[in-house]
């Protein structure tokens, strides 16, 4: 019996460090804006040495991965999953933010911050494959079994070919379609 389940689960530590950082900011924030405005210094509250920035993500710069890069990191994730040969493999550039909406589980601010709007509009290559896949070190609940599908999803960094999330199900999530004209990559 298959586990049946769309989730882009395995989000990287970039996700997880910018969404961490940004909520230590807000909480630095409000207690420097908390104490300032009960000095005595008579600066006003934000101007002054001690002002707290939010922190800035960069996206990663130079060249795309090449397709036969793509296709070698695809294959390796392919691997992990006990697939050493999958079919369909076909590749579409998009941003971070457009690959997480495919997902409708995934729930995305409206009006991010600037660098949580940076790391959203980063490049990446949304990676859909088939074969008989299971997903070993998916975080799962306990005594709950690996996640398993025949189609992979994996959404990887246009430069880095970091794994920034993958998902394992039965079918090609329908918004898939959506995010442009795939490219096989067999």
């Amino acid at each position: 019996m298959r586990n049946k389940r769309f989730r882009f689960g395995g989000m990287s530590w970039r996700i997880r460090v910018l969404a961490t950082i940004a909520l230590v900011a807000t909480a630095v924030l409000g207690v420097t804006q908390t104490f300032a405005s009960a000095g005595t210094s008579g600066t006003p509250v934000g101007e002054g040495p001690h002002q707290a920035e939010a922190p800035k993500y960069e996206a990663p710069k130079g060249p795309v991965l090449a397709d036969t890069q793509v296709t070698s990191i695809a294959r390796q994730v392919a691997s992990l999953a006990h697939v050493s040969a999958p079919s369909e493999v076909r590749a579409v550039d998009t941003s971070l933010r457009s690959a997480m909406e495919v997902d409708p589980h995934n729930v995305l601010p409206s009006a991010p911050d600037p660098g949580m709007a940076a790391l959203e509009a980063s490049e990446v290559v949304v990676v859909t494959m088939r074969g008989d896949f299971v997903l070993d070190n998916a975080r799962v609940p306990q005594g709950q079994p690996a996640p398993t599908g025949s189609v992979l999803t994996l959404i990887l960094d246009a430069h880095t070919g970091q794994v920034e999330g993958r998902a394992v199900s039965d079918d090609v999530a329908r918004g898939v379609a959506a995010l442009g004209t795939a490219r096989a990559l067999n």
